[in-house]
């Protein structure tokens, strides 16, 4: 039988509320908070350890819970039911089928990167806001996407808010958070090509040879991407630019328009981009420049 709590005072309750708003306490406890059936399922699948999962039992069926649990071999150290006011205090969305987990945070190294013959490499420098984040990696979760490297960040890339707009891709998707200098050099380790997306580059990405183990560089939201990054990719490969008419530094369209380019030009797909988005979140970001190419361009070869 599971636990139950009805209490807001709960000390368990509380410690919930912290590290759901307070980056420093998801560090110092090595833990946070994920919300969502299929996100929490996905935190299974991948192998993420789950300290707890609480749930409104007047909402939330054991059927839904079992949906939860089948997606991974293993199961929560604690299952908690809560009242309804309770779990309105800890999740975004209450008074529907839903679950709150502990999970302990996977702090990956570089070094602990599984890299595929071909490798698709997404690096983000100082991303600020949580939504662009977890929409990244959504973007690529659904292009094949072995890693992304967060360099410098300015958002836990366990925000709440990340782990939401993500669908859960935060989990999918092996994320590492360094410095740029050492992502430099284990890049050119591995022999991947380094490739910046930026403004006042002279090469459409359209035109560039994707072929090969490859690391797409976006900047930060406000200022695009760095000196250091620009300087570096121009010893490596051709710099990329955005588009033809309107050009953008925005870390939505640039990832979501350069991965799918990557992955129809490994694939030699006909139709840029649509093929290699998952079931698992399907198409929920279509660039626009993408879009635009398919209706007025002739189609990749």
């Amino acid at each position: 039988m599971p636990r139950l709590i009805n209490s807001l005072q709960t000390p368990l309750i509380k410690n919930l509320v912290a590290l759901k708003e307070k980056p420093r306490e998801r560090k110092k406890q090595g833990l946070f908070v994920a919300e969502g059936l299929r996100e929490v399922s996905l935190a299974f699948k991948m192998g993420y350890a789950v300290e707890a999962l609480l749930y409104d039992e007047s909402v939330t069926s054991p059927e839904a819970l079992d949906l939860v649990f089948q997606e991974g071999n293993a199961e929560p150290r604690e299952l908690i039911a809560t009242s309804s006011p309770v779990m309105e205090k800890i999740a975004y969305r209450a008074g529907v089928p839903n679950v709150v987990a502990l999970v302990r945070r996977w702090d990956r190294r570089l070094s602990e990167l599984k890299l595929s013959h071909t490798p698709l490499i997404l690096v983000l420098e100082t991303v600020e806001k949580p939504g662009n984040l977890g929409a990244m990696l959504r973007t690529a979760d659904a292009a094949g996407a072995d890693a992304v490297i967060v360099c410098d960040p300015l958002v836990d890339e366990y925000n709440p808010n990340v782990i939401r707009s993500s669908l859960g891709a935060v989990f999918s998707v092996p994320i590492v958070t360094t410095d740029a200098q050492p992502a430099l050099e284990w890049l050119r380790r591995q022999g991947v090509r380094i490739l910046a997306t930026y403004l006042g580059a002279t090469e459409s990405y359209f035109q560039s040879d994707l072929r090969g183990p490859t690391a797409f560089v976006m900047g930060s939201e406000a200022h695009g991407i760095s000196d250091f990054w620009t300087r570096e990719a121009h010893k490596k490969s051709s710099s990329l630019c955005m588009g033809w008419w309107i050009r953008s530094t925005s870390p939505l369209l640039r990832p979501s328009s350069c991965l799918k380019r990557f992955a129809s030009g490994q694939r030699k797909s006909s139709l840029p981009g649509f093929h290699c988005f998952s079931a698992r979140f399907g198409l929920s970001i279509a660039p626009r420049s993408v879009l635009l190419y398919c209706r007025k361009r002739e189609p990749f070869s």
